[in-house]
């Protein structure tokens, strides 16, 4: 449930159809009604570390007469079409514009109001600074301690999900931002159960409690699906059924580009250590990133590319094991971002960002009856959760997906992948068509 004082209702009895924005002033709630919301959606990202999103609703309500906005209102989002309601509560960021415009069939004027709004812990991630010393202690439970102190996470109801890191160091944060605290230690972290760096950190809507969820995790571990979180009914191009859920209704693909590859290529990463005056470097090459990292597929998306002298990095790190993990964090999230998969399909609350989906793709072959090479595993990078009208659905998902390998490609020229997570007969997901 959310948490403000001045919201003493139950919020599902407050829910219109399968959405309601509710705008928390002083006074109490305001329920836009829907014919007044001209667009509506928010984003989660696991390559960002809050949720964000914009309002565009008519005034209809006199809010600007009922006080104004301080910054101290907020925007609930009630949504859900399985008879789970999920609520998340957001800060107004910024009211971005205020216009005057004549609604079509009214004689009286109303104001247009755009509101960027983000997650309420952001300000705690980023606005305060604080300085404190940490000595041998693992990353993650540093990072927790950040969390849940600094970010005052250990106050709320918000369910904290860390993959625990074996990398041992000390820290001195030195009036950073806990946003600043926490990627420095994430860069140099490695995973105790996928054995790699790579961390991110974000907040996604995951939890089964219907609340928002805080996630510190690795590359490799979200894409092995050590959570389980596979979506057991595949996504469908077309379907004859009316009710399936997983129906997509249009995909954009980004395909392969050389020019942005550069730096997947490899590189080499120097450092310092100033105890021993000596000069650190750590070379990583394509071939050993691809090796090192979970695929969902058979075969790497590029031939053996190496090439080292690609991407010089100078980050000054004093440590040869923290380089290391450095080099490959860096490398893997460019990886992970060369093959993107757009798709649209109609809103349900059970998709997060972090979740595994299987697409069953058809193929242009007759003689083959999926597409072999982009059928099986994606993982989903980023929901967009559209509501409001103008749109076939009054609510919408857009599914930004990662695809880091063919699922089967008969291609000497590929790499064939040694860490692999790929659909085996007996998981195969179920097919409604």
């Amino acid at each position: 449930m959310v948490e403000d004082k001045r919201w003493n209702y139950k919020q599902t009895t407050l829910k219109q159809g399968i959405f309601s924005i509710m705008i928390l002033m002083e006074t109490g709630p305001i329920i836009l009604d829907a014919d007044a919301i001209v667009s509506c959606y928010f984003v989660e990202d696991i390559f960002k570390n809050c949720m964000s999103g914009k309002l565009t609703f008519q005034d209809r309500y006199g809010m600007q007469e009922l006080g104004g906005f301080s910054g101290n209102e907020k925007v609930i989002i009630i949504y859900g079409v399985d008879g789970k309601d999920r609520e998340l509560m957001f800060d107004i960021w910024k009211v971005g514009k205020i216009n005057q415009q004549t609604a079509s069939g009214r004689t009286q004027e109303s104001a247009l109001i755009e509101i960027t709004f983000i997650d309420t812990f952001f300000p705690n991630l980023n606005l305060r600074r604080y300085s404190r010393s940490f000595v041998q202690e693992t990353t993650t439970d540093m990072i927790k301690w950040i969390i849940n102190k600094m970010m005052l996470v250990e106050k709320t109801s918000m369910q904290l999900s860390v993959d625990d890191s074996n990398t041992r160091m000390d820290f001195v944060m030195p009036y950073w931002s806990p946003r600043m605290a926490i990627n420095y230690l994430m860069k140099r972290s490695r995973s105790v159960k996928s054995g790699e760096g790579g961390y991110l950190y974000y907040h996604n809507t995951q939890d089964q409690k219907r609340n928002m969820q805080l996630n510190v995790k690795s590359i490799n571990y979200l894409l092995a699906d050590v959570d389980n979180t596979l979506d057991p009914v595949a996504y469908v191009m077309s379907s004859q059924d009316m009710t399936v859920q997983n129906k997509i209704l249009e995909y954009t693909m980004t395909g392969l580009d050389r020019n942005s590859n550069a730096k997947v290529r490899g590189g080499s990463w120097k450092g310092y250590n100033f105890f021993r005056k000596k000069l650190l470097e750590q070379d990583l090459t394509y071939s050993e990133g691809i090796d090192r990292t979970m695929l969902l597929g058979s075969t790497s998306l590029y031939g053996k590319i190496d090439d080292v002298a690609s991407n010089i990095s100078i980050c000054g790190e004093p440590n040869q094991d923290l380089l290391k993990n450095f080099s490959y964090s860096e490398w893997a999230k460019r990886y992970n971002m060369q093959y993107i998969v757009t798709i649209t399909v109609e809103g349900n609350e059970k998709r997060f960002a972090g979740q595994h989906m299987q697409i069953a793709w058809p193929s242009y072959l007759k003689q083959e009856k999926f597409n072999t090479a982009l059928q099986g595993k994606y993982i989903i990078k980023s929901v967009t959760h559209h509501f409001g009208p103008g749109q076939n659905y009054p609510y919408i998902q857009k599914l930004v997906l990662i695809k880091n390998a063919y699922h089967k490609m008969n291609s000497s020229y590929l790499m064939q992948a040694i860490n692999k997570n790929i659909t085996q007969e007996r998981q195969r997901a179920i097919v409604r068509i």
